[in-house]
C-alpha cells in the first residue's frame, strides 16, 4: 500500500489544526472467484494496482514544539456500472518533527475495502479490514 496526501489547513492555532485534504490510495490486489454448479463454471479475476482518490479530514494538536498529535480520516466512494464500494481509511498518530521540514511518526491505522458486484445473474461482496502500526515520514514545504 502506498498512499500520497495534500492537505490544506482551512484553521489554524499555535496549538491545533484542522485541515481538508485529497490524495491517492495505491494497492495491488488480486481477487478471484471460482464457483462450480451443475451447468457453469463461472471464473473471474481481477488483478492490479487501483489508484483510489481519497478525500480527507485532518485535526493535529501539538503537545511540544517537536511532538504532534494526529487524527485523520480519508474515504472513497464509487458506484459504477455492476460494480460499488468503499475504502475508509482512519488513523492516530504521533509525529515527532526532526528537522523543520521533515518529521517522523507513529501510530495505529485501520483501513477498511468494501466491493460488491451484481450483473444480474451473478452477485457478490467481497469485505477486507485490518488494523496494526503506522510508520510515516511527512515532508513540508
Amino acid at each position: 500500500i502506498f498512499k500520497i496526501n495534500y492537505t490544506y489547513m482551512f484553521f489554524t492555532h499555535p496549538k491545533a489544526a484542522m485541515g481538508v485534504g485529497a490524495g491517492l490510495h495505491l494497492t495491488n490486489l488480486e481477487i478471484g472467484v471460482k464457483t462450480k454448479g451443475n451447468l457453469n463454471l463461472i471464473q473471474e479475476d481481477v488483478s492490479g494496482v487501483a489508484p483510489l482518490p481519497l478525500l480527507g479530514f485532518n485535526v493535529l494538536y501539538k503537545i511540544s514544539p517537536r511532538l504532534t498529535a494526529a487524527a485523520r480520516s480519508d474515504v472513497f466512494f464509487l458506484s459504477f456500472d455492476k460494480y460499488q464500494g468503499s475504502l475508509v481509511d482512519l488513523s492516530l498518530a504521533f509525529e515527532w518533527r526532526v528537522f523543520k521540514r521533515l518529521g517522523l511518526g507513529v501510530g495505529l491505522n485501520s483501513l477498511s475495502l468494501d466491493v460488491e458486484m451484481d450483473d444480474g445473474e451473478l452477485a457478490g461482496e467481497f469485505e477486507n479490514t485490518y488494523s496494526g502500526v503506522l510508520l510515516f515520514t511527512t515532508v513540508y514545504f
